[in-house]
């Protein structure tokens, strides 16, 4: 089955109808493991998906400006909406991008546009435009519009929100032995997961008891297969949700495909030493909630949430794996009602005694106000991450597309959206979010290809069920009516 998926607000969820039903999308998300403020900001973030996929019955992608016909070839368009960047005098570039969906694959069928020339992504996803005068922005068309503003790059990564794609679904099951034992002592916890590149759901572990066997349901969009890693690890855990030691480890290497059943995946739990991974905790001036998760990896990406610390004060310490090629991963958060941020640290070696956090303000928008009015041409402004590159996400309900502005700048002024359909109207209710990602200087940054080893699922570095970058991530939402 074809899904049309929208991305809501902070990524936490994603909202999908079948082709048939689009529009009256189903929330999906994990909050099984959530802590603290997390099932708060999850449970709002489920809300505004709803509104999202019912305001339209498809999604926002990359960038929003002029729109022509789609020919395939460069052609020149009548630009509407784009911000004007300004010139600096530099000589015109050729534009080689690339359009990646949200799970990073190239998206076919894109349109783009670059100060009124406008192309079309081909299957690989690539686009060319000549004669670009830098700064640009830079506006991707795919039953939605986002424009990312200030571009200077010749060839930028534009990742879109949203996508449309085969879902795709397996089951890995097999028994644990080896680490302390099955049945389990008491106070010890066992944690499988199935994890891959590809990824878009987790493989969340089933066990029956404190028996040691696990069964796993992956869930990925678009190619038949997909390879990926069985992780197992088994730990004491104190009643507050700390490790207080390590019985074992063991991972496997495993290719699975679309409606396969991949039984009798056992796994032997190899001797692990403890060690520590410690740091100091830097949090905002005012919050309502704050805590810490560990994870716990090995190889490039799969990794198993292991623990968790609510209100860490100004220090954190985890007892963490050494040994079998374990890394281990740290995110904190902190938050005030809807508005929360993370700071992570990723493939942190054992026995790292500075392994820092730092939160140092939450995003908050500066104008308009919750409860305000929001119009064409109105300036949104906010305040939050230091050298973050910031999405304004407006979703307006009736409307026919979303809008995501994406810039380095702390404001931006809404375009007038009239050429894509219409967004806002009088007395109708809108929800707009900001999202922000940090160590960016610049949307070049924000616009780099991904790392290889990076979640081709987290191409947006929101925040992840397990942490597998070293910044930061924010997020703030505010409801108003349109003027």
């Amino acid at each position: 089955m074809r899904r049309s998926c929208a991305l809501a607000l902070g990524l936490w969820v994603v909202a999908c109808g079948d082709d048939s039903d689009a529009g009256e999308g189903a929330s999906v998300g994990d909050s099984s493991s959530s802590g603290g403020g997390e099932s708060s900001a999850s449970a709002s973030a489920s809300a505004s998906a709803s509104a999202s996929a019912s305001a339209t019955a498809s999604t926002t992608m990359t960038d929003g400006s002029a729109t022509g016909d789609s020919s395939g070839d460069t052609t020149a368009g009548e630009s509407s909406g784009g911000q004007d960047s300004g010139s600096t005098g530099e000589a015109p570039i050729t534009v080689d991008g690339v359009v990646l969906s949200y799970l990073g694959l190239p998206f076919e069928g894109a349109q783009v546009t670059i100060a009124g020339a406008t192309a079309v992504t081909d299957a690989d996803g690539h686009f060319t435009i000549d004669g670009v005068q830098p700064p640009y922005d830079a506006i991707v068309e795919v039953n939605g519009v986002t424009i990312v503003h200030g571009l200077t790059r010749s060839d930028p990564t534009l990742h879109t929100v949203a996508f449309e794609a085969e879902e795709r679904g397996a089951t890995v099951s097999g028994q644990l032995s080896g680490g302390a034992g099955f049945p389990e002592p008491a106070d010890h916890e066992f944690t499988v997961a199935y994890d891959s590149l590809a990824q878009h759901e987790e493989g969340s572990s089933y066990s029956q008891g404190d028996q040691g066997d696990f069964y796993l349901q992956p869930r990925w969009y678009g190619p038949l297969t997909q390879e990926g890693t069985v992780l197992a690890v088994q730990y004491g855990q104190s009643v507050s949700g700390h490790p207080t030691g390590y019985d074992g480890l063991a991972s496997k290497d495993l290719a699975v495909a679309d409606a396969g059943d991949f039984s009798g995946q056992d796994l032997t739990l190899l001797p692990v030493t403890d060690a520590l991974v410690e740091g100091a905790v830097g949090l905002p001036a005012a919050y309502d909630y704050a805590g810490l998760r560990l994870f716990v990896g090995v190889g490039e990406r799969a990794s198993v949430y292991v623990g968790w610390a609510e209100d860490p004060g100004d220090s954190y310490s985890f007892v963490v794996p050494q040994g079998q090629g374990a890394w281990s991963s740290v995110a904190s958060y902190a938050g005030i009602g809807n508005d929360y941020a993370y700071a992570f640290r990723a493939y942190i070696d054992p026995d790292t005694l500075d392994a820092d956090l730092d939160i140092p303000a939450l995003p908050a928008f500066a104008m308009p106000t919750d409860g305000g009015t929001i119009a064409p041409g109105d300036t949104v402004a906010w305040t939050g991450l230091p050298e973050a590159v910031t999405i304004a996400w407006l979703v307006c309900e009736q409307a026919d597309f979303q809008l995501l502005l994406v810039t380095a700048d702390d404001s931006i002024a809404l375009p007038d959206t009239a050429a894509w359909g219409t967004l806002i109207q009088p007395g109708v209710t809108c929800y707009m979010s900001l999202e922000q990602y940090a160590p960016h200087a610049d949307v070049d940054s924000w616009a780099s290809p991904p790392s290889p080893t990076a979640n081709r699922n987290r191409v947006w570095q929101s925040y992840p069920s397990s942490a597998l970058f070293d910044g930061s991530f924010g997020h703030a939402e505010i409801v108003l009516t349109g003027a």
